[in-house]
């Protein structure tokens, strides 16, 4: 039979569990044995489950190959801008794993997204080390993008080409929840308007607060809470879960805001506490200022291109207290007070940012200053992007779940390959997102679309299992060792052989099969003999 090449990866001691067991159940000679042949590659020669041999059947191994190969391969690809938008550069970083013993020095690697390529990055790359690329690339177009690393020709072409998916949302989908005694004109107006030439692109609803029990929230992608004066149990807890699934959440305190319910929604959040003494009111000419601001933090990533880092301050007049917890959150802007004016908090694929200003001139001055309106615009595209700036990364042969946010109930998606075949996996809706279980039959690298009639609302990217592309190999006797010590079972060792040979060299016991043949003839010559002189006896005597 014509042996072909797969990119389903295998590793040899579970490959030998499952012949001994296919040889346990349908062979019935005594001397069952299983031979292997191969190069011992390390990185897949165990399973990371411990299996034992069934019966304890003997392993053969015939080492083929052996030579050393020069072998350099993507191991991953990773977004690392927050905040993507059409014609403003969008960092990426991939790690580069040289598996050779010989060190490549002014190393090239290619960045393409649709087909083009859009960078280039040059690295010394050390022997049996990795190393991160840094690209940095500008889409130039909307929707969901194919992305890929492209390396120079070695040992093993599949891994030379690593995939990725890049996303720049159309818009982003707002829903503005207004308190009884909110004031809303100022986000309003921030978000209707167009930055960069028109290129950031809001879109926003506004309700009032009695109506958000009844809205679908997961058909938007950032909420903004303004003072809402009661939020139910069952409000909270779908807040919460909207944020976990990848939304965002935009929390404003305001004069008449539920400050027990905004606490219990922030406990949910995993989030901190209110100062128990509600909002804090300063007198006379006393005012809170920014203290110190995280500049590095993606929020503020490109905002001061003239290298400043300066931030306007608001003169803050009013004020709700926010206690921070730990571990799942961060301080984006401190005031002199002490306490936070901006914190991130994370739950899950998304977050949520808190305001400790309403957006209120007798709160304080910020809806005035030329901060505000990119930081609201800003805040809404940090927020939205949270598990949606990068598709998922899957392993070819490997099974995994991927979550569609947005998705109807009723609504069946189906899954694209690169060559164009369409599947429909099992899948199901939790509380408004659509999760998609993905078994392990992807069998071809690339892009895989997941659709919705004809509408892309996801792209994958599917790679080849990184074990595959270390080609660093055991010695025959080496790999005997651990595999009879793994496995539980007599590991020999065979010559490399062609054909069969490699079979007929096994032991088999006692060679009988001379005797038998010459039982055989003997018995021939017996028969001959009786039939010449064996006569037939006339009837009657």
């Amino acid at each position: 039979a014509r042996l072909a090449s797969t990119p389903l990866t295998r590793t040899v001691s579970s490959a030998l569990v499952q012949a001994g067991e296919l040889l346990m159940n349908e062979a019935s000679h005594p001397n069952r044995r299983v031979f292997f042949v191969g190069d011992f590659q390390r990185s897949t020669l165990l399973d990371t489950a411990a299996q034992l041999m069934p019966g304890s059947i003997p392993v053969e191994l015939v080492p083929v190959g052996g030579a050393e190969h020069r072998n350099v391969s993507v191991t991953r690809v990773v977004v690392t801008s927050r905040i993507v938008e059409i014609g403003q550069p969008v960092r990426i970083e991939a790690d580069i794993f040289n598996s050779g013993s010989d060190a490549l020095p002014g190393y090239v690697a290619s960045l393409y997204l649709e087909g083009e390529r859009v960078a280039q990055a040059t690295m010394d790359l050390p022997a049996n080390q990795a190393v991160t690329a840094q690209f940095s690339a500008t889409p130039r177009e909307r929707g969901w993008l194919a992305g890929a690393v492209q390396l120079e020709e070695d040992a093993l072409p599949d891994d030379n080409t690593h995939h990725f998916t890049l996303h720049v949302p159309q818009s982003r989908n707002v829903l503005i929840v207004r308190g009884n005694a909110a004031e809303t004109q100022y986000v309003e107006a921030a978000l209707a308007s167009r930055l960069d030439r028109g290129r950031l692109a809001v879109d926003y609803d506004v309700i009032a607060e009695s109506r958000l029990a009844a809205t679908p929230v997961a058909s938007y992608d950032v909420i903004a809470l303004l003072a809402p004066e009661t939020l139910s149990s069952g409000e909270r807890l779908s807040l919460a879960r909207f944020v976990e699934a990848g939304g965002g959440l935009l929390l404003f305190p305001g004069a008449a805001i539920g400050l027990q319910d905004l606490d219990e929604l922030l406990q949910l959040l995993g989030g901190g506490r209110l100062a128990s003494h509600g909002v804090t009111r300063l007198d006379g000419d006393a005012i809170v200022a920014f203290e110190e601001v995280d500049l590095e933090h993606p929020l503020f990533e490109g905002v001061f291109a003239d290298g400043t880092g300066l931030v306007e301050s608001p003169a803050v007049r009013r004020l709700l207290e926010y206690v921070p917890k730990s571990g799942t959150e961060a301080t984006v802007v401190s005031l002199s007070s002490g306490s936070p004016f901006l914190q991130e908090i994370r739950k899950g694929q998304g977050a949520a940012f808190f305001f400790a200003v309403a957006p209120d001139l007798r709160w304080s001055d910020l809806p005035v200053r030329g901060l505000f309106v990119p930081l609201m615009y800003r805040s809404v595209y940090y927020l939205s992007a949270h598990g949606n700036v990068q598709g998922e990364r899957l392993l070819v042969g490997h099974p995994a779940s991927v979550h569609v946010a947005g998705s109807l109930p009723d609504t069946r998606l189906q899954l694209m390959s690169p060559d164009g075949a369409n599947a429909t996996p099992q899948q199901r809706n939790l509380f408004g997102v659509t999760v998609m279980d993905i078994d392990g039959s992807l069998a071809v690298a690339g892009p895989y679309d997941i659709t919705s009639g004809e509408r892309v609302v996801k792209r994958l990217a599917v790679n080849l299992d990184p074990r595959e592309s270390d080609l660093r190999t055991y010695a025959p006797q080496e790999a005997a060792r651990i595999l009879g010590e793994a496995l539980q079972t007599r590991v020999g060792m065979r010559e490399s052989a062609i054909g069969a040979s490699i079979l007929e060299a096994g032991p088999s016991g006692a060679e009988l099969w001379k005797a038998c043949l010459l039982l055989a003839l003997i018995c021939l010559m017996a028969e001959v003999l009786v039939t010449a002189r064996w006569r037939r006896t006339p009837a009657g005597r």
